[in-house]
């Protein structure tokens, strides 16, 4: 699974108008669609989060694809958003890896994320593996 965020959603919410907020989430989905593979299940989840469902992939192969996805988004919405920095992160978690339930596999998603957040803002992170490089 993989958790896409726009960090301080809720300032660009204040700050921006809701036509420009949902042009952005709709690229976002877009690019997120095209990313991924047909058997992959993708939705906003909410406060600017998607959630990926990645059936039948390794760790690696997710945290490959969460990279990969990173930086074609920043690549999106980098150009899209030339007014206000955007902070992007991306969370990894595995089943059963990280978790057997629902909660737990959340609950790795949310350490990873937090980890990003608390460092430079902005990346990709694994629950249990910590910060992955850049591509």
């Amino acid at each position: 699974m993989i958790d896409v965020a726009i960090g301080d959603f809720e300032s660009l919410s204040e700050s921006t108008s809701w036509r420009a907020i949902n042009q952005l989430l709709a690229q976002i989905g877009q690019k997120i669609e095209t990313t991924c593979r047909r058997s992959d299940v993708s939705c906003y989840y909410e406060n600017g989060e998607f959630l990926i469902l990645l059936p039948e992939i390794s760790k690696e192969s997710t945290c490959r694809l969460a990279q990969q996805l990173h930086q074609q988004l920043k690549e999106t919405i980098g150009s899209a958003q030339e007014s206000q920095k955007l902070y992007l992160t991306a969370s990894v978690a595995s089943y059963p890896t990280d978790g057997k339930t629902v909660p737990d596999m959340f609950h790795g998603l949310d350490e990873a994320m937090l980890l990003v957040k608390n460092s430079s803002g902005e990346g990709v992170a694994a629950a249990n593996i910590g910060a992955l490089p850049p591509l």
